[in-house]
């Protein structure tokens, strides 16, 4: 049987504290058996996520902090791309929860196609009314435009994708995020 491919998560966070656990959840409970860790690119933020990034970590070795100073989210998924270990980049926000398939699904897509990056549709979702009504915007072709990853549609080249999954040496010879 083919050995599947090493994956490493990157998510850059900042003031994420609320949502921070649910999201690395959902990367641990991925069917793909060969996520090997996940990075988080750790922001100074005004709300509890840097003590929750540290809490991560030490529950579970799988999860590295990597301090990012800047607050900018291109710098944290750089620094935390500089650490990765993995064959495949993922890239995850802070307040997203991936489908327990995901990765599993966009490892056997590039590795059938030779894509470069794909990624997955954003299902915008809220709590609040305001939180709902902006989720609305975001799944209206008036609120958003036309990408596909809003969405969803044929498989196939497109302008841009959600999120992201790369080959980390593709990646590296982009020269990562700017």
């Amino acid at each position: 049987m083919d050995q599947q491919p090493s994956v490493s998560v990157i998510i850059p966070v900042r003031d994420n504290g609320e949502h921070l656990r649910a999201s690395v959840d959902s990367v641990l409970n991925q069917t793909y058996a060969a996520v090997d860790e996940i990075i988080l690119g750790v922001a100074p933020s005004t709300d509890a996520t840097e003590k929750i990034s540290k809490e991560l970590e030490v529950a579970n070795p799988r999860i590295k902090v990597v301090s990012n100073p800047s607050g900018k989210t291109a710098s944290a998924l750089n620094a935390a791309a500089s650490l990765a270990s993995g064959d495949f980049l993922v890239r995850v926000d802070a307040h997203c929860e991936l489908e327990e398939s995901y990765i599993q699904e966009a490892i056997q897509t590039i590795r059938r196609t030779g894509a470069a990056n794909v990624g997955g549709i954003q299902k915008a979702e809220g709590e609040s009314r305001v939180e709902r009504s902006i989720a609305m915007g975001m799944t209206s072709r008036f609120g958003v435009g036309n990408s596909k990853f809003h969405y969803g549609g044929k498989e196939g080249p497109t302008d841009t994708v959600y999120l992201g999954v790369y080959e980390k040496k593709a990646f590296r010879e982009l020269g990562g995020f700017n």
